[in-house]
């Protein structure tokens, strides 16, 4: 797909909004798309980070591998999202493996791209990293909700809060039912026990 088509689905989406013909021209020199049929491997857990993806349609589901080999889904992430950041940004590795959820278009930016927007000190480099940092808070709000909801409430047996906890990551994360590996359903109550 050409940077043409990049910047015609840039011009069209609301996560743009705010962005000159200029701005959205210059971007798109820094963005390539990138087709996922459903089932694609994004990216696996571990490896290098050279680049990062912002959702232009459908859904990524990101897992993360356990010691015993098991998988555990985290979440599903859709259009507008940003994702694949936090490696890119840190020099760390993949923290999960982002598979395609349904089929998906992905905008993808490598390193050396996206180091050349800021160096070019425009303020339109500025507004992508609003966007960027606009995703990246609204996730961790929703974590802390999550946490403070758990940590504001003294005195629970360790079974609520494990009940509470796998509730909470099925609403942020939209996943399915899941046990964590070792871990044993114990009774919801104290007086149960």
């Amino acid at each position: 797909m050409s940077n043409h088509d990049v910047r015609y689905w840039m011009g069209q989406k609301n996560a743009f909004k705010g962005f000159s013909d200029d701005e959205l021209a210059t971007m798109s020199l820094a963005f390539s798309m990138k087709p996922a049929p459903k089932g694609y491997m994004i990216y696996r857990e571990g490896a290098a980070a050279p680049s990062f993806f912002i959702i232009a349609g459908g859904q990524v589901r990101i897992v993360k591998d356990l010691a015993s080999g098991k998988s555990v889904e985290l979440g599903t992430l859709g259009k507008n999202q940003v994702l694949g950041l936090l490696a890119l940004v840190d020099g760390g590795r993949r923290e999960g493996t982002a598979v395609a959820h349904a089929d998906t278009v992905l905008l993808e930016c490598q390193r050396d791209d996206f180091e050349r927007l800021f160096k070019a000190n425009s303020p339109f480099a500025y507004k992508l990293l609003d966007f960027i940092v606009v995703d990246l808070s609204t996730r961790l709000r929703e974590a802390n909700e999550i946490l403070d909801g758990l940590l504001s409430k003294p005195g629970q047996s360790m079974a609520r809060l494990y009940e509470q906890m796998l509730q909470a990551g099925k609403k942020i994360h939209e996943s399915g039912q899941f046990t964590p590996v070792g871990m044993k359903k114990e009774p919801a109550h104290a007086e149960d026990l």
